[in-house]
């Protein structure tokens, strides 16, 4: 199951993602009240999850460092559509991505690592 980062504030709802039993007694377009048991993730590394992309079966982000696209390879955990977790190298132990990267999520399906990069922000670009 994933509960999906937004909520509607007016009718205090979020949307889930679940996997549904065998039985065919939920129909899509239904809903429910229900009571979900959660618990906290402090202190995670989250990435946009569409920022994730696999280059030779390994997983990766692209991070802008100084006008270059750094690949960056990623141990990814938990998802929920929205936002993916990073976890730490089993190797290292560390995470290569840190609070204040620049992580792209707009074309960098095509990328290299070290091409020279622009980044622009979503009001920049709606200018254009």
């Amino acid at each position: 199951m994933a509960v999906l980062p937004l909520v509607d504030t007016v009718a205090r709802a979020y949307r889930v993602v679940i996997a549904a039993s065998a039985y065919g007694r939920l129909k899509p377009g239904m809903y429910t009240d229900l009571k979900l048991e959660a618990s906290r993730l402090p202190d995670r590394t989250l990435v946009p999850a569409r920022a994730v992309i696999e280059r030779d079966g390994r997983p990766l982000v692209f991070v802008a460092k100084e006008g270059r696209a750094q690949w960056v390879y990623i141990v990814p955990g938990k998802s929920n559509g929205a936002e993916t977790e990073v976890l730490p190298d089993s190797s290292t132990g560390a995470i290569p991505v840190v609070a204040g990267d620049t992580v792209l999520v707009e074309g960098h399906l095509t990328l290299t690592h070290d091409a020279p990069v622009r980044v622009v922000n979503a009001a920049e670009r709606a200018q254009r």
